[in-house]
């Protein structure tokens, strides 16, 4: 072979690969990678289908160079014909759709771009994922979805499961919202109901409020509810944290993309930062892998995934079953064959597997846990037993469970356990024994979930007494006074830690409404007076250092 043909082939490759791997991709992120399982031995991943991504976030930079062509088009839209072609209720839909502003741009205001940065954020963090991962990324396409109206004070995500229906509407494969919290309803959960029963993926923000505090959409059964961790492994400081939790991802600073700037000179921290990242990861081995179903991620994604309770003790199994690591991954679904030892705190053990007649698996979390549940993955009309060692304080426990009474969790207590069983009666049926540590929780110790006070005058205090308030809480109270007055709030005592512990104030009934105050410290707070005639109060701390709390007086006052 020439050397000059030699020569050409590596002068195109130098030319090629920045397209092929990320043009214009910052090295800021390498630790990212590197934490996630993208080493040497990482083989790039090659895409056989096409995936539609949709992210429902505040707006998206359409013409951004780093992120233009993966932006998906419409096929049923004509552009430019002022016609509803799709007959959908939305006329010339091409590129996403604005919900709060009920038109078809997408673009962040150019008068407010900063404010509006969060969804172009978001899409470039999933974009560098799917070039990190993958040979090639032409297959994968984003449905931008704006959901934040440019002509309100806030840019909060207020029409978030409009953008959800839609996403199913247009054959969406993956759904991301970095986006939690807010009222939840019917209507709302059965949308979410939908995205399950049509077997689109949805990735969901744990949430960045400090709190052991399950919001949907993250915490509903279908969706993947990702937390976020720092350089260190350690769970990143704002990220909400508990049972509900899937998966944990890197979240500290990453490098991404702008609106008008693709240089990666501005950066996406917390679970806004992580859930993308998850996002890239489901996205790529899913293409890459097109035999894979909607039901096996998160199998999949916990069982492979590196725990991460020994640089976190005060969160043990509340921060899902680790960070994902698709090294772990990859060779999984290589060799299909699972380690005989477990030590995630949650994960499915496969009750067949070829070549083996009888199976026994290891369960050694790291922590202690009060309880851990068994269930199977689904029914099954077998007499096959299952036998569950227990070991706890040195002591072992041997029973003998049937299949019909793991089609309800049984719930034992142990320090690990260990499960065998003959695989003969289970071969062919795609069955799993899906185990969970269940966490200490202690974060209710004063107060817990909302609290509705209708009275038009009284006070509300954070329940501690003379004790101080417990770490990880996060308490509401709902303020309502007869319609067409307002509430007065003035605090007699306060005493919390200084920009960590913190009493937020919110306009309405739902986190999702505007934020009218937030205080924090040792410093009494100036008096405030609601919008309307509802003010929600919501208490949040985080793990360490509490003081002696709050006591507050409130006022229906008119409204003039």
């Amino acid at each position: 072979m020439s050397k000059y043909f030699l020569k050409a082939c590596f002068i195109l490759q130098a030319f090629f690969s920045p397209i092929l791997f990320g043009f214009g991709q910052s090295s800021k992120n390498d630790w990212v990678w590197k934490q996630i399982g993208i080493s040497s031995e990482f083989r790039l991943l090659n895409p056989k289908k096409e995936l539609v991504i949709a992210i429902i976030d505040d707006a998206f930079d359409l013409n951004n160079s780093f992120l233009k062509n993966y932006f998906y088009k419409n096929p049923k839209e004509i552009p430019g014909n002022s016609i509803d072609d799709d007959k959908n209720g939305k006329t010339d839909d091409i590129i996403g759709w604005d919900f709060s502003d009920n038109d078809n741009n997408v673009n962040p205001p150019v008068q407010n771009i900063q404010r509006f940065s969060h969804g172009t954020k978001v899409a470039g963090i999933l974009i560098q994922t799917l070039q990190k991962l993958c040979v090639q990324t032409s297959s994968f396409k984003i449905i931008p979805i704006k959901t934040s109206s440019e002509y309100k004070q806030s840019n909060y995500i207020i029409d978030g499961y409009a953008g959800i229906n839609y996403a199913l509407e247009q054959k969406a494969d993956i759904i991301i919202t970095c986006w939690s919290g807010g009222l939840f309803d019917v209507e709302k959960e059965d949308i979410l109901k939908r995205t399950q029963s049509q077997g689109v993926i949805l990735i969901g923000s744990a949430g960045n409020f400090y709190a052991d505090k399950a919001l949907m959409p993250s915490a509903f059964p279908w969706v993947i509810a990702v937390a976020a961790t720092d350089k260190k492994k350690h769970k990143y400081s704002v990220s909400n944290y508990g049972s509900f939790v899937d998966i944990s991802a890197p979240s500290d600073s990453i490098a991404t993309t702008y609106p008008s700037d693709t240089e990666f000179n501005n950066y996406l921290s917390a679970t806004s930062a992580a859930t993308p990242i998850v996002g890239g990861v489901v996205a790529a081995f899913m293409a890459a892998y097109p035999d894979l179903q909607a039901q096996d991620v998160d199998r999949l994604l916990k069982n492979t995934a590196e725990p991460i309770e020994q640089y976190n003790s005060l969160y043990h199994g509340k921060l899902g079953a680790g960070l994902v690591n698709v090294l772990n991954l990859k060779n999984y679904l290589e060799s299909q064959e699972l380690p005989k030892r477990f030590s995630q705190t949650k994960g499915y053990l496969p009750l067949w597997q070829k070549g083996e007649k009888t199976l026994s698996f290891t369960i050694t979390p790291t922590g202690k846990y009060p309880t851990y549940n068994l269930i199977l993955s689904k029914t099954l009309f077998t007499k096959s037993n299952i036998n569950v060692s227990l070991f706890q304080d040195k002591q072992r426990k041997d029973t003998i469970l049937t299949a019909t009474q793991l089609s309800q969790p049984y719930t034992f207590r142990a320090d690990s356990f260990q499960i065998n069983f003959a695989t003969k009666s289970f071969k062919g049926k795609n069955t799993y024994l899906y185990y969970e540590a269940q966490p200490i929780d202690s974060s209710g110790l004063y107060c817990r979930d909302k609290i509705i006070i209708s009275g038009e005058e009284g006070y509300i205090e954070d329940g501690s007494g003379a004790e101080n308030y417990a770490n990880r809480c996060s308490c509401q109270w709902l303020i309502e006074v007869p319609k067409g007055k307002k509430i007065r709030i003035n605090f007699e005592e306060f005493d919390t830690e200084a920009k960590i512990d913190q009493v937020y104030f919110f306009a309405e009934d739902g986190t999702e409404s505007t934020i009218l105050a937030i205080f924090s410290g040792s410093d009494i707070p100036p008096v405030i007076t609601s919008w309307y005639n509802k003010v929600l109060v919501w208490f949040v701390t985080n793990e360490s250092d509490s003081s002696k709390g709050w006591k507050l007086h409130y006022k229906a006052v008119d409204d003039k």
